[in-house]
């Protein structure tokens, strides 16, 4: 609870009294102002939440995603604590981290939408999913899901080679399951069907083009409209970090097999050489372009 020494009125954040709490969590055992006005809480669950003072808003994040490395979420934070050089330090059930909030600093401010709903906590209902708009004009935006939301291998070994984004489980999943359970009839109606130009490289000839809803970025795009690093990093839902997935996403480009797929790695860098299409379960980003007049 924050007090007003002022007004000697209390204001109470992620009360088991709320009507839409942010998780079942309410037992807290650590708070750390990171910095001036911003109060970071970490007690029985696998992340921090953040505290800003000045709007009195609430955000959830798990400290594991600003690592270097792939790292088991924790079971719960036991202690956040600010050192001289200003770096965080979390500790909690498998881990200690180090965060640096100078190289958060430097991914940009980007304007962000909720649209569409997806389960993403344990045991809830769907909650709204939160997008970056990497591109806007009159007509049209284009967002990517702020958090990887679903962690999956990019395709069947049943499939035939090459095991590019046409033929892809990724794409199947993205323009059926997920379209279908995320967007409501008149937010389908705002997505426009993308015709998606899919590039090779030297060893993976360039693949037919396709039409998608839902999609990937391509490397080119990511580099495009994404700075590489703390830009580029993702962390996943809450339901996707008690898998322990790693902190990685599939972008829809070839890898430098016709076996693999590329991806964008958990340092926030395109990786070009990609891993095997069935191997290891990397997070899903999904985009989309809508209209943006209506």
């Amino acid at each position: 609870s924050l007090y007003y020494s002022k007004t000697g009125q209390w204001h109470s954040f992620l009360s088991s009294f709320d009507p839409d709490p942010q998780n079942k969590n309410h037992i807290f055992i650590t708070l750390c102002e990171v910095t001036p006005g911003i109060i970071w809480a970490g007690g029985y669950s696998s992340g921090i939440h953040q505290i800003n003072k000045g709007d009195l808003s609430v955000e959830y994040f798990a400290p594991s995603s600003f690592a270097n490395l792939n790292i088991r979420s924790d079971k719960y934070i036991r202690t956040i604590i600010k050192d001289s050089q200003g770096s965080i330090w979390s500790g909690g059930y498998y881990n200690l981290k180090k965060i640096d909030l100078k190289t958060l600093a430097n991914a940009p401010a980007r304007e962000r939408v909720l649209f569409g709903n997806f389960v993403q906590k344990t045991g809830q209902a769907p909650s709204p999913l939160e997008w970056l708009v990497l591109h806007k004009t009159d007509e049209k935006m284009l967002l990517l899901c702020r958090l990887g939301i679903y962690s999956c291998i990019y395709d069947d070994a049943d499939n035939s080679a090459p095991h590019t984004w046409h033929n892809s489980k990724a794409r199947v999943w993205l323009n059926n399951e997920f379209y279908q359970q995320a967007f409501s009839v008149e937010e389908k109606k705002l997505i426009i069907l993308s015709v998606l130009s899919n590039k090779g490289n030297a060893a993976v000839p360039n693949a037919e083009e396709t039409e998608d809803y839902v999609f990937l970025l391509s490397n080119d795009e990511v580099r495009k409209y994404l700075s590489q690093g703390a830009d580029s990093k993702v962390m996943p839902t809450e339901i996707e970090q008690t898998k322990n997935v790693f902190h990685e996403w599939w972008t829809r480009s070839p890898g430098i097999e016709n076996c693999s797929a590329s991806l964008v790695n958990e340092k926030g860098v395109v990786d070009n050489s990609g891993l095997y299409y069935d191997k290891g379960s990397y997070l899903l980003r999904p985009a989309v372009w809508i209209t943006a007049s209506k």
